[in-house]
Parts: C-alpha cells; structure tokens; sequence
C-alpha cells in the first residue's frame, strides 16, 4: 500500500521546491526568500513549514542580528554590525525561535559583517554553547583569526559537513580541529580544509596529528599530508573520497626515525589500504608524476570510480615517466569501476598517444578529461579510432590547453579526427583543438563525402572547440551536420578573434539553416526534427551575414575578415612602391 502524504509533508515538498529553485518558472515572485516571507505571513499552518525553509541555509550570523529588536545592534559604517547593549531573555528567545531553523551556515555577505564583539556577547549567553542546535553543514571561512575559536558556537551534534579555512602559523586552530570529533560533535563525515589561495603555509605535520581523531570519514580534502599521515588515512575504515589540494610532503620524512620506521610502504601491517575509497583528487605544484606513480602502486587493487590528478608546474618530468604513470593507472585500477579520469600536465602535448594507450583497457570509462599544457593537445584520427573502439561507455571527452594563440602548425588533429568520433554512441560532450583549416583534410572532405558517409551520432549535444583555427565555414558547417546531426551547442574561446567569428558564424547561422532544412524534410517524411543549435553565449547577433558574406571559393582566403586582411597588404605593398 502506497504511503499518504499528509498536509504537513505535502507542504514541505511544495516550500522545498520553491527553496531550491525548482518552481522559479511556476510562480510569479522569482525570489526563492522573497516568496517564502510571503508564504510563512499567510497563516500559521504555512507559517512554521516555510520558516523552515527560509532560514534553511543563511550566510554568516548577520541575518540573524538583523531579526533582533532594533534597539540592541546597530552598524558601524556601511558593513560592520555591532551590540549595543546587553542581550537579554526575550532576545535570546526571539534569536531561538530562527536559529533552531538554520540547517546551513556558510560565509558572511561582503555587505554584511559582525564585529567580534557580537560572538562574544552571543558566546557569553549560549547556555549549552551551541547557537545553531540543528546545524548540519557549516562552512567556516572568517576574515580575522581572532574570529576562528568561535566555530565552537556552531559545532551542533547534528553537524555532518564542515568546511573550514586555517590561518598560518595558527597552532591553536590545529589544536581545536583536532579536537572536534573527541569534544564537540562525533557525527561529521564530511571535513575540507584549506588555507586561502593556492593553500600557502599549511603546516602538514599539524594536518598529519589531526587527521589521528578523524577516523570516522567518509569524505576529506586538506592540502597536504606526511607519509605518516597518509598511513592514518589509508586506515580509515568508510573514507570514500580523499582530496589533495597542494600536494608537497608526501615523501619529506620528518627525521631519521621516520626514516627508518616510517618510510612510505614500510609499514607492511597495511594489507588493505583505503578499503573504501573510490574517488581520488590529486594536485600538486612541486611534485612530479613519479611520487604519484608510487602512490597509485600503494594503494594497488583499489576500487577507484574516479581518478584527477593535476602537476601545476615544470618539475622535470620526462616522456618515460609519464608512460610509466600512465601504465600505473591501468594496472592498479580496475577496469570494470573507473569511470572518471582527469589529467593535467604541461607536457601531454608530447606524449598523448603513449598516455592513451595502456589506459585503452579501461572499458568502462565514461568521462576523460587530458589538458594543462601550453600547447594544444592533439589527437589524431588514430588516436580517436583506438579511443572509439575501447571505451564503448564514453560519454564526455574533454582536451584542453591553456593558450588563446594557437599556431595550426602545432596542430595534428583536423576534421577528419572527428569521425571515429561518431562510433561512440554515448558521447555527449566533445571538447577538442582541432585545425578545421587543414586544406589537405578539407579536399579528401570535398573529392570524396564516401568516407564519412556512414558515419554518424545522435547523441553529441555539445562540442567545445576552444581557440580552433578555421576557414571555409561552409565546408565545416556541412560536415559538422552531417556528422552531428542533433548537434545542440557549440562553444568556443576568443570572440573577439577571427575564429571566435567564423565559429559563431557557423553555429549561430550555417548549422541552423542546415539543421532547419532537415527539419523540414524529417516533416515532410513523417520523422521528428533534430534539435535546434545553439551557440554559448550569444552576444548582439550584428554578424548574420549570409549573402553578403564574402567567401572565395579557392585557395586559403575563405572569410571576409581574411580578404580585407589580403587588401590591406596589397596596399601597404602598392604604397611602399609608389613612395
């Protein structure tokens, strides 16, 4: 028997939506708050659900200064909020009656900031020491390190998700934090750290001693750890998602005991390590790709759904290297669960078909993403075929680079690359530099359409060209139809570049009068319509020219912006020679 949903449950699904957006297109009022105020004023059966769903999640304690009587806060200039006499009980129960709501806290407004002085005064009168009772999540990143040791008055017994930012040199922070779970609130699963941009000055033997207390997991990210840290970790019964942001002391040894007793791998007590992990993050600006080699080799039969890992900087890589990391990851992760694969090196531009290869036995992968380098990431169209016939599942593929200037010398991968593309039937995003100028690709396009008569994909939704180099827009348009029929989106970077125009030229009016003219005769024959195409973000459509676009139909001047660039050289020759 199916359960009725009573009044009481029926109403908190309709504020839910409303809450989360879902029912913005519904209703008049577009503001989620704006229309929850109204509805808790209407009566009292709405009043206490959609409370509730107001003051779900609110940003910094300053929301609930403001529900005070007036005559106890005022601002100090035009952000800082402040006390101005003692709080009393019928304060207390007022600030009661909304804090007991609040599931969410995260960081103060910019426009909006409480003096220290008003945690002081809310410590001072906080009977059981915890202002939010029913608190869930809380992201803790405040402005002064004074402010830290005040976390205490949120750390709920609720509490199951906290995110935090440490401030150098703070020993007493690391004090606190290691004694949360011990103190405060045993339930947190979820614990991210961090220390402000790019992670500067965390300290990894504190981090190592905190993680000692935290064995209960499920979810961490923190920027740095010891080997002897890692081993704590790697102990860590229901630890499912484990996050390095700034990866730097993983093979440092503290002192000559460490080395001898606690040399990464030594501790041979460790025959299963990370029992539960399947999501792994790793980034560093100092390491190579050899350590993390090792740390793969560590944690060898693992359960791994996902896998990024990220080198920011030259560290001295070689080509072997990166082949040996690469073969890491396909013997040490099983092939029926990795799904997700992420890797950011500078120096896949040069080894990008020695990556692939070993990782083409990962069958059930769904997501590869390979970028980082300065140059494009090119991927021939062996490459593709080899990617097509190994990862049947592959749903987003995803290469990028991190430079707008891109020479079409340095680039290998042309239209023809793309239609191994069109035997994976699942894919949906396609991100790739490719050189739609290549003259050679574009006459085997034009003397012979057999070879990609066959070739086709209904499921490629998006296509992601970045700064590709292209020309003859009709000849790309076409193939691109033909190929991707229900293509819906193509987005590109440089909108100002020459490009940047003729991509916007192809997406916002060549496809669509290709996609439209099949359209019409899908109708006529009875079948429905591909999707119409769309192009990221649209600015003031003042390019749709059509007719009086000036297209030569030979040699390499292929767009008007080209041929005026070809007269402007003619005249600066012809003045040079008439001077």
């Amino acid at each position: 028997m199916h359960h009725c949903l009573s009044l009481h449950e029926i109403l908190d699904l309709l504020f839910s939506g409303i809450r989360r957006g879902w029912l913005r297109e519904s209703i008049e009022d577009h503001s989620p708050k704006h229309t929850l105020a109204n509805l808790a004023r209407i009566c009292h059966t709405w009043s206490d659900i959609a409370l509730d769903h107001l003051w779900y999640g609110i940003d910094g304690i300053e929301p609930l200064v403001k529900c005070m009587p007036p005559d106890l806060w005022k601002r100090d200039g035009p952000i800082m909020m402040s006390f101005i006499r003692p709080i009393t009980m019928s304060d207390l129960e007022i600030l009661t009656k909304y804090a007991r709501r609040v599931r969410v806290l995260r960081p103060s407004m910019p426009s909006s900031r409480a003096h220290i002085s008003v945690y002081q005064a809310l410590s001072a009168v906080s009977s059981d020491n915890c202002l939010l009772p029913n608190l869930r999540q809380l992201v803790w990143e405040v402005a002064d390190a004074e402010e830290f040791g005040f976390i205490r008055l949120f750390l709920s017994p609720e509490l199951d998700s906290l995110t935090l930012r440490l401030f150098e040199s703070q020993h007493d922070q690391i004090d606190l934090l290691s004694k949360i779970p011990t103190t405060f609130t045993p339930n947190i699963s979820s614990l991210q750290i961090s220390y402000g941009l790019g992670d500067l000055g965390c300290d990894p033997l504190g981090l190592s001693s905190v993680v000692l207390n935290w064995s209960q997991l499920a979810d961490l990210q923190i920027p740095d750890i010891t080997p002897y840290g890692l081993r704590t970790l790697a102990q860590m019964p229901n630890l499912q998602c484990l996050s390095f942001t700034a990866l730097a002391s993983l093979w440092t040894p503290l002192s000559q005991e460490e080395v001898r007793n606690q040399a990464f791998g030594a501790d041979e007590s460790i025959t299963t390590p990370f029992p539960s992990m399947t999501r792994l993050e790793l980034t560093t600006w100092v390491l190579g790709v050899e350590p993390i080699t090792k740390l793969l080799r560590f944690i060898s039969r693992n359960k791994l759904d996902t896998l990024f890992v990220s080198v920011g900087s030259d560290v001295g890589d070689t080509l072997e290297s990166m082949e040996e990391f690469s073969r890491t990851v396909a013997q040490t992760c099983d092939a029926a669960l990795l799904k997700h694969f992420q890797f950011r090196h500078y120096l896949l531009t040069a080894t990008v078909s020695k990556l692939i290869s070993p990782l083409l036995v990962l069958h059930s992968l769904e997501s590869v993403s390979l970028g980082g380098s300065y140059q494009p990431i090119s991927i021939s169209e062996h490459d593709a075929s080899e990617i097509a016939n190994s990862w049947p599942n592959l749903q987003e593929f995803f290469t990028q680079s991190t430079t707008l200037d891109v020479d079409p010398a340095d680039i290998s991968t042309n239209l023809l690359s793309l239609i191994p593309f069109t035997r994976c039937t699942k894919l949906r995003i396609l991100s790739l530099t490719l050189n739609a100028s290549d003259k050679i690709a574009r006459q085997s396009i034009r003397s012979n359409p057999n070879i990609y008569l066959h070739a086709r994909n209904t499921s490629l939704k998006i296509l992601h060209v970045e700064s590709s180099p292209i020309s003859h827009k009709e000849v790309v348009a076409s193939f691109l139809s033909a190929l991707f029929p229900n293509l819906e989106h193509i987005s590109f970077e440089g909108e100002d570049k020459d490009f940047g125009r003729r991509w916007r030229a192809v997406g916002e009016v060549l496809l669509p009068m290709l996609s439209r003219s099949r359209a019409v005769e899908l109708s006529r024959v009875g079948k429905s319509p591909a999707a119409q195409l769309t192009v990221e973000k649209p600015g003031p459509r003042t390019m749709r020219w059509i007719s009086d676009s000036i297209e030569a139909q030979d040699g390499e001047w292929s767009d008007e912006e080209e041929i005026e660039q070809m007269h402007r050289q003619l005249l600066r020759k012809y003045y040079m020679f008439s001077s």
